[in-house]
């Protein structure tokens, strides 16, 4: 089914799914195997990455964006947040769903957020605002994760990629 919202036919939507996916497992790594999974959590997203990770062997719970469904007494190995975090356009809200997200990460696990790596917050229409690779450091660094670096999509125009975090303390 192609994404009206970004303006792609059924063709490119494919392509460009399939680059993100690829990016995303590269960056969660072939650490998996049947007997000891990595324990994956995808909040907020539509549960196509969802599946698609599950089906590379990995443990996945999806979940939406509430914070109710963000109240949960497991650590992960991988938290994964795609393309929602622009969308929460009021701070104080942003800031929560990114701490309760840092929350779930266990030790020496990732946390991976996509948004745009501007050096200036960017809004983008009524419904996108995207924050500064700062911003997200701001609130990350003191909660004990390290900020390991920036990929981005490569799909035409997008500006926007993976910001890849580790839970060091």
């Amino acid at each position: 089914m192609a994404d009206p919202a970004l303006g792609l036919d059924r063709a490119s939507d494919e392509i460009f799914h399939a680059r993100r996916l690829g990016a995303l497992l590269e960056i969660i790594g072939d650490h998996t195997s049947a007997p000891d999974p990595l324990f994956v959590l995808d909040a907020g997203g539509e549960g196509r990455l969802a599946r698609a990770v599950a089906r590379c062997g990995h443990r996945v719970d999806a979940i939406g964006a509430s914070a109710a469904a963000i109240e949960n007494p497991w650590l992960y190995d991988v938290v994964y947040a795609i393309d929602v975090m622009f969308h929460i356009l009021d701070d104080g809200e942003w800031a929560a769903a990114v701490e309760n997200l840092a929350s779930l990460v266990r030790y020496g696990g990732t946390l991976i957020i996509t948004d745009e790596n501007s050096p200036h917050r960017t809004p983008r229409g009524r419904d996108v605002i995207h924050r500064t690779r700062g911003e997200y450091t701001a609130l990350l660094t003191p909660r004990g994760l390290t900020y390991r670096g920036f990929r981005p999509y490569a799909f035409r125009v997008s500006q926007v990629g993976f910001h890849v975090f580790t839970r060091t303390r």
